[in-house]
């Protein structure tokens, strides 16, 4: 990987680390290890919403670890959360009209 790379990928991990330390998303769906977080984002427009993937799983040395990565027996999980997101965010978004 190159140097670019890892700094772009610290820096989103900083990013995500932030987001959540600062503030609650205002949902959360998990289905067997993926969860998607829905964040709700104020703007001069408006609010608007981001949705955050993560896997958990438990490393050889039984401790939890957090992945941006999926396999394919993730894949059907990851839709199903990503749908539950949606939806949540479509409901926000009618409530607030």
């Amino acid at each position: 990987m190159s140097q670019t790379a890892k700094n772009t990928a610290a820096d989103a991990n900083e990013a995500d680390a932030g987001q959540s330390a600062n503030k609650k998303p205002v949902a959360n769906f998990r289905l067997a290890s993926v969860e998607a977080s829905v964040w709700g984002n104020p703007s001069e427009k408006g609010e608007f919403y981001n949705i955050t993937f993560q896997r958990r799983y438990q490393d050889k040395d039984q401790q939890w670890q957090t992945s941006h990565s999926y396999g394919s027996t993730d894949a059907l999980a990851l839709a199903k959360v990503a749908d539950m997101a949606v939806t949540k965010i479509i409901e926000l978004q009618q409530a607030k009209k």
